[in-house]
């Protein structure tokens, strides 16, 4: 429940900045390797909610950040593959895509290819 009351804090993004500097990211980082669902859904829920501050995507170009954001997103980890997390891991990286300063790190770890196989999808949300 903890992460979930830091993720839905981080959804306002005037909060986002005092999210971060106590420590959130790194909290949400752990709650990816949990083994509860929810606990994982809700990290990458709170990297969502982060994600969208241009200012703060800098931190989550760091490879630890964007492991774990496109461990959710490979298609060979079905067991990691609920539909929340997924989406909003999806949202995560489409928020870095917006600035062209995290291209090249999303390129690096496929987001081409990962793209167009989501395009196949049959979740239209996903799509």
């Amino acid at each position: 429940e903890v992460l979930r009351a830091l993720a839905n804090i981080a959804s306002d993004s005037s909060l986002i900045d005092p999210v971060i500097s106590a420590g959130a990211a790194a909290i949400f980082l752990a709650g990816f390797s949990s083994p509860d669902l929810l606990c994982r859904r809700f990290a990458v829920m709170g990297i969502a909610n982060i994600a969208t501050k241009i200012d703060i995507q800098g931190l989550l170009r760091e490879d630890n950040f964007l492991n774990q954001i496109f461990s959710i997103v490979r298609q060979d980890e079905p067991e990691r593959q609920d539909p929340d997390a997924l989406r909003n891991a999806i949202f995560s990286i489409s928020s870095l895509a917006a600035s062209e300063k995290n291209h090249s790190q999303l390129i690096k770890y496929g987001i081409i290819k990962i793209a167009v196989d989501f395009l196949n999808n049959s979740d239209s949300e996903i799509q």
